[in-house]
């Protein structure tokens, strides 16, 4: 599965936490409990089981990240907890993971 596929809708992705249960509860991107996902998670939850592909994947999500506002570069947790979902998926749309 893609992270775009497993971030079909707002629903199903979260900020400041890597995973969160049905409760709202900060939960591991494995846990099965687990029904919402921030983009790191996400990376996880569909990569984690083959860290080559995981490392990929999350380059090519960073090298379409827009720029931070200080003109550095944005790393992929700063970028969700900041974004609203449109952008989310804009960049994995940009990305095509």
């Amino acid at each position: 599965m893609k992270v775009k596929e497993l971030l079909s809708d707002e629903s199903k992705w979260t900020r400041n936490a890597y995973a969160r249960n049905r409760y709202g509860e900060s939960v591991l991107p494995s846990d099965p409990e687990a029904t919402c996902f921030c983009l790191s998670g996400a990376i996880d939850k569909c990569y984690g089981s083959n860290p080559p592909l995981a490392w990929a994947v999350s380059c090519k999500i960073e090298g379409v990240l827009p720029r931070a506002w200080h003109g550095g570069i944005q790393t992929i947790s700063n970028f969700n907890d900041n974004a609203c979902f449109d952008q989310i998926k804009k960049v994995l749309e940009e990305a095509d993971v």
